[in-house]
C-alpha cells in the first residue's frame, strides 16, 4: 500500500510542502501589520527627533563657549569655580539659545521642521514655552546659589531672553537683517558677562574685552547659514545682512569674523602670554571653511564653522586657564 497518498495528520502542517500554519483561532496579520503601541512608539520617537533637529543642536557650542569663558575669567580672578553655579548657568543660557533657534513666526521661519510640516506650529509654540519655563527655574535656582544681585542677574537674564525670543518671535529681527547684531551681542559680551556674573557676584566690564575673539567667530557660524539659505530666505520674503550685501561682500565679511580672532590671540600670545597662542592649533581648520565660502560650497559650512567655534572656544579657556597671574589685561 502506498501510504504517501494518504493526507498527513500533523495539524501544525500546512499543504504538502510542510510549511507551518497559524494555530487555530489566531488572526492573521496582513504584512506591514503594526501594533496601536508600536506605532504609538515610533510617532513619539519621530516627534523627539523632529524637536531636536528644530533645536539646531550643533549651534549649541556658540553657547558652551562662552559659559566656560565667562567662568574661567572668573577662576582667574577668584582662583576658584562654583561647579554646581556653572553648571546650572550653562543650562539656563542651552534652554534660552534653544528656544531661540526655534521659528516661532512660522509664517517666514525659514525652519525645515515647520517648512517641510515635520512639526506644527503650535508643537513650536509649546515647546519654545517649556525651555523659556526652564530657563526661568534655572535662573531662580541662580539667584539662591549666587551672591549676584537679584536686579543685575534679572537685567542680564531677561535681556538675553528677550534678544532670544525677537530673533525669530515678535517682530523678528532675523527677518529684518538685525540678527547679526543680536547673534554677535547675546551669544558673545552679554552670554560672557552672565557666567562671570555668577561666579563672582559682580558686574564688570571684563568680560566685555575677553569675549571679542569669541563673538566674532560666534557671529561666522550665522553669517555662513544666512548665505547658505540666501535664495530661500529670499523667497519667504526674510531679509538678511548675507542678503543685503550678495555673495561677494559676504564671502568677505566670513574671512574678516573667521581670521580676526586670530589676529587678536596672536596679539595676546606676543605681547602678554605664550598661552594665548593655543587658538591658532585651529588655524588650519579654517582655510578649508574659507575655500568652501569661496567656491559658494555652501551646505555643511554652518556645522564646521560650529565645529571650529567650539574648538576655538576650548582652546581660548586653557589658554586663560593657563596663563600665569597678572600676565594678561585686567586679570
Amino acid at each position: 500500500m502506498n501510504h504517501s497518498s494518504f493526507p498527513v495528520s500533523n495539524p501544525n502542517l500546512n499543504g504538502l510542502n510542510g510549511a507551518s500554519g497559524p494555530p487555530q483561532g489566531e488572526c492573521v496579520r496582513p504584512p506591514g501589520f503594526l501594533s496601536h503601541a508600536t506605532r504609538l512608539s515610533l510617532e513619539l520617537r519621530g516627534k523627539c527627533a523632529a524637536y531636536v533637529l528644530a533645536l539646531r543642536p550643533w549651534s549649541f557650542s556658540a553657547s558652551l563657549t562662552p559659559v566656560a569663558l565667562g567662568s574661567a575669567l572668573a577662576y582667574k580672578l577668584d582662583g576658584s569655580v562654583d561647579l554646581l553655579v556653572l553648571l546650572v548657568c550653562a543650562v539656563t543660557v542651552l534652554v534660552v539659545h534653544g528656544a531661540g533657534n526655534l521659528g516661532i513666526d512660522h509664517k517666514k521661519s525659514d525652519d525645515r521642521t515647520l517648512v517641510d510640516q515635520i512639526l506644527e506650529p503650535q508643537d513650536v509654540v509649546l515647546l519654545g514655552a517649556v525651555l523659556y519655563s526652564a530657563g526661568c527655574l534655572c535662573v531662580s535656582l541662580l539667584y539662591y546659589l549666587s551672591s549676584l544681585r537679584l536686579e543685575h542677574l534679572a537685567l542680564i537674564y531677561f535681556g538675553g531672553l528677550s534678544s532670544s525670543f525677537l530673533y525669530t518671535g515678535g517682530i523678528g529681527l532675523k527677518y529684518v537683517a538685525l540678527g547679526d547684531v543680536v547673534i554677535l551681542i547675546t551669544f558673545g559680551p552679554l552670554a560672557v558677562m552672565f557666567a562671570h556674573a555668577v561666579q563672582v557676584g559682580s558686574l564688570s566690564v571684563l568680560p566685555l574685552v575677553y569675549a571679542v575673539p569669541l563673538a566674532l567667530n560666534t557671529e561666522a557660524i550665522l553669517h555662513s547659514n544666512n548665505t547658505r539659505d540666501m535664495d530661500s530666505d529670499r523667497a519667504a520674503g526674510i531679509v538678511t545682512l548675507a542678503i543685503l550685501l550678495g555673495p561677494a561682500l559676504s564671502y568677505v565679511l566670513y574671512n574678516l569674523l573667521l581670521f580676526l580672532p586670530y589676529l587678536l590671540f596672536c596679539l595676546l600670545a606676543t605681547r602678554y602670554c605664550i598661552s594665548m597662542a593655543l587658538p591658532l592649533l585651529t588655524l588650519p581648520m579654517a582655510f578649508p571653511l574659507e575655500r568652501m565660502f569661496r567656491q559658494q560650497n555652501y551646505a555643511r559650512i554652518p556645522q564646521r564653522t560650529a565645529k571650529l567655534n567650539l574648538l576655538i572656544g576650548v582652546f581660548y579657556v586653557f589658554g586663560i586657564i593657563l596663563a600665569p597671574q597678572g600676565s594678561l589685561p585686567l586679570l
